[in-house]
């Protein structure tokens, strides 16, 4: 009998949990993200690319994996305008530096990158922001950037665009 007695008390627990979590204003997804209830459209622009970068597929690479990390993170719907929240920017930095010389030879370098969002929040406007997130990679002295580029681009893609998803969503 009081396998019986537990077993309800149980899911009395699980039910009356459940009626807080709904109740709640804020709704969570499974990463961890806090999402307004209020809010249920994203708009995401073609970031641009305003650097010397070899590489033409900086931004719309960066742009796409900033919609998928939206998609696969938040139950937020994408919408081509008019969304309750507005990412766009531009990328105004792509530059490469000697970080290490041994016998006047450069034995490492290192590129960094530096994109510039545009938050809007039509729901809070008072989360609005314009920051840049700046990122780097390292590799070798000898390597030449545009054979290694697309190996680095993808890593910095991902930290930037986490970056990004943190301020707005964990505000980190």
């Amino acid at each position: 009998m009081a396998y019986n007695k537990n077993f309800y008390q149980y899911r009395f627990v699980l039910f009356s949990l459940g009626l807080f979590l709904n109740a709640c204003s804020y709704s969570f997804s499974g990463s961890g993200a806090t999402i307004n209830k209020e809010v249920e459209t994203i708009q995401i622009e073609q970031f641009l690319n305003n650097t010397i970068s070899p590489n033409s597929s900086l931004a719309p690479n960066f742009t796409k994996k900033l919609q998928n990390i939206f998609r696969d993170r938040t139950s937020l719907i994408a919408v081509e305008d008019s969304g309750d929240l507005v990412l766009e920017g531009e990328f105004t930095q792509y530059d490469t530096e000697v970080i290490n010389i041994n016998n006047d030879r450069a034995q490492g370098n290192r590129l960094r990158v530096k994109v510039k969002v545009h938050y809007r929040n039509k729901k809070q406007p008072t989360k609005d922001f314009e920051q840049e997130f700046e990122t780097f990679e390292d590799f070798g002295g000898g390597e030449i950037l545009a054979l290694i580029d697309p190996r680095l681009i993808p890593l910095i893609v991902e930290r930037l665009t986490n970056e990004v998803f943190n301020k707005i969503y964990n505000d980190w």
